[in-house]
């Protein structure tokens, strides 16, 4: 009880206007940012405690709510919303000043970001190895100049399960909000004379942002996502909300209304738009798009309540929801480093029993920053050298995680020192744009280091084709053979199959003209995740059935065998192993015993998709196989290790079924499979039909 009250007081504090002062007219109040267009209300406290929980829990417990992601959009509305109101008050009361504005912004934002990058900056600096760190310290550089967005442009999407490891992958929405805080309050002051064309210019706006989101969405999803340009329609329909609240001086006082009135039934469309949301929409559909409306106009119809109905109020105005909206930010801002370290800590997905002390941590973290930096900022009188320091400290963060960048992560520190960067050194990647025309695909293997010599052998297949170009490469010091390579992720280059980026290529393999001089197509896949039907992560890709895999492998080894090629299908090394667990780490919380896998667990993987390709193959007098897997597990174990070095580069978890790994086999696991299986190699590659 004590509690809420502290917490009702700050919250009134931070959102009651205060009056100005009569021997001061214009007086600039330092806390008029805070001051909402309407009377403190404590439902949008409410609503962020939703935005946040539904944020957190499809983090730890994405199988239970799978649309949970969509309480970032909510915070995006009611960011809109507040933020226009906040101008709107100080433009009425003549005391609006951009200066002012941007002082509050900092001194409402960047403390609690100080803190939080501070301590993922030296947490990282115990346990992490040296890619990581310098990857992490890119990363609060970005936070600190507010673009973390940008920069995830070109590195992830926000649904790989790579992301799990990027301790600061949430900011992206914080990066946002900060780049449409400079900007929004220019907007309005050269609009702000006039009402009708303020309302003009956000509606104009809004609809230009939700039409770029919308055209983008389809043809870069990733762009998508993060961009301010494709997200800004979101933050605006809340200022929408805000310059048609204007007329409504007070939030009304009198007897709630019935739950059937024009409030009431706003409010139930709201609540029942954020549900379907947070429950059908799916972190692998194509996202924002047209399926970022439901959670927008979800949470506007809820914001554009005038007057709550008792339902309203009792969901989302009762202390326990107002308690956590008030700490909705540092919630936010701890959740995530929190799993992200325990995620790479585990090795993998954390145990139940650690998720659940992420939650109680994130909860303890987040009160102690709002009573003992948000709060005392908030109440103590401001000042100009206040927000000057925190600019200083956000700037030496930023300065520090850049230095941490430029020293490739300080690979001498205690914790990097048990991993070279040559035990993960992964395969070679080229890029394909010769054959494209396009810029560079982010997974290709146009092979660069081939000599010019006509090839008699061509490597096609997806990204697990990769490690096979370096051990036909190991062999050709040895014999004198050529060969050429072409792959790109997720594509199995086989005839009228797959996502159009895939056909793309395939197409211009086939125009090439030293196919004439080919004698052996190599087609090397992850053939398990095609033989039951194929899930994309390439952005807006649509699946493939089993029965469209298996119809594209019978035209396509019918068209080699029409051209009187040798086919070579290499099977897959063996899968599902979490190379992650035999990383020595510091503080590691993993199960000691986890790094092994056996022969029986590799072959249980293995079996029925061996079977179910033959099935499909068929008697074909031109097809030859090619197994790792008698080189790589002898009668109880397959090797993850080999002394100091690893037979494969990464873990990649599987986004359709758990627990699964998908592995790349690295450079040294590949030249060693060229040793290990070199006369059976010689002997395949070397025979005649």
């Amino acid at each position: 009880m004590i509690g809420f009250e502290r917490l009702k007081r700050a919250a009134k504090e931070r959102l009651s206007p205060r009056p100005l002062r009569a021997s001061q007219p214009g007086h600039n109040d330092p806390n008029a940012a805070d001051i909402p267009p309407v009377h403190y209300r404590p439902d949008l406290d409410g609503l962020r405690a939703f935005a946040v929980w539904a944020t957190i829990w499809f983090h730890l417990f994405p199988s239970q709510l799978p649309g949970g992601f969509i309480g970032v959009d909510v915070f995006f509305v009611i960011s809109g919303y507040l933020i226009t109101g906040v101008i709107l008050s100080d433009h009425e009361r003549g005391t609006f000043s951009l200066r002012a504005f941007y002082a509050r912004r900092i001194r409402r934002i960047l403390p609690a970001l100080c803190v939080v990058l501070a301590a993922v900056l030296a947490f990282g600096w115990i346990v992490l190895l040296a890619n990581e760190y310098s990857s992490l310290g890119k990363d609060v550089v970005a936070a600190g100049i507010f673009a973390s967005n940008i920069r995830l442009i070109s590195e992830t999407n926000y649904f790989n399960p790579i992301s799990s490891r990027m301790p600061l992958l949430h900011l992206w929405s914080l990066g946002i909000e900060e780049q449409f805080y400079i900007l929004w309050p220019l907007i309005i002051a050269v609009c702000w004379r006039s009402r009708a064309r303020l309302i003009a210019a956000t509606i104009s706006l809004t609809l230009a942002s939700l039409l770029y989101n919308l055209w983008c969405t389809p043809s870069d999803g990733i762009l998508a996502f993060y961009s301010p340009f494709t997200r800004a329609w979101q933050l605006m329909v809340g200022s929408l909300v805000a310059l048609l609240h204007r007329p409504l001086a007070t939030y009304p006082t009198e007897d709630p209304p019935p739950l059937l009135s024009v409030s009431g039934v706003s409010f139930l469309l709201g609540c029942a738009l954020l549900l379907t949301g947070c429950l059908l929409i799916h972190p692998y559909e194509p996202f924002p798009g047209w399926r970022a409306l439901i959670p927008t106009l979800g949470a506007a119809c809820i914001v554009a309540v005038r007057s709550p109905s008792r339902l309203h109020t009792w969901l989302l105005s009762n202390r326990l929801m107002v308690g956590i909206g008030l700490i909705s930010y540092p919630l936010y801002l701890w959740h995530w480093p929190l799993f992200s370290y325990a995620t790479i800590l585990s090795s993998g997905e954390p145990s139940r029993k650690i998720t659940y002390i992420i939650v109680v941590a994130t909860i303890l973290l987040a009160c102690a920053t709002f009573y003992l930096i948000e709060r005392p900022i908030r109440r103590n009188r401001p000042s100009g050298w206040k927000s000057i320091a925190t600019i200083i400290t956000i700037a030496a963060l930023a300065f520090c995680g850049g230095v941490v960048s430029l020293f490739d992560g300080f690979p001498n520190r205690e914790a990097a020192l048990p991993i070279s960067p040559i035990q993960f050194q992964a395969t070679f990647k080229g890029s394909c744009a010769t054959l494209t025309k396009k810029p560079d695909y982010d997974d290709d293997w146009c092979n660069p280091r081939i000599p010019d010599t006509k090839p008699s052998i061509f490597l096609l297949g997806d990204s697990l084709s990769a490690p096979y170009s370096a051990m036909l490469l190991e062999l050709t010091k040895a014999h004198p053979f050529s060969f050429r390579h072409f792959a790109r992720g997720q594509c199995t280059s086989l005839i009228g199959y797959g996502p159009p980026p895939c056909r793309e290529l395939l197409d211009r393999v086939l125009e090439q003209d030293l196919l004439k001089d080919i004698e052996t197509i190599i087609i090397a896949l992850d053939w398990r995740a095609y033989v039951y039907g194929k899930h994309y992560i390439i952005p807006n890709a649509t699946d493939d059935s089993a029965e469209a895999f298996a119809t594209a492998l019978r035209t396509t080894l019918d068209y080699w065998g029409s051209l009187g090629k040798r086919v070579v299908l290499f099977y897959s090394p063996p899968q599902g192993m979490n190379i992650d667990a035999c990383v020595p780490r510091r503080l590691s919380l993993r199960d000691p015993g986890s790094c092994r896998y056996t022969r029986h667990q590799a072959q249980e993987r293995d079996l029925n998709y061996r079977a179910k390709l033959r099935e499909i193959v068929g008697q074909r007098s031109n097809i030859t196989y090619f197994d790792p897997f008698p080189y790589l597990c002898n009668e109880t174990e397959c090797m993850v290790t080999s002394g100091k070095e690893y037979m494969y580069l990464d873990s990649i978890s599987s986004q359709t079924e758990a627990p699964f790994y998908w592995n790349h086999m690295s450079d040294y696991g590949a030249r060693y499979v060229a040793h290990a299986a070199h006369d059976e190699l010689t002997r395949i590659l070397s025979s005649k039909r």
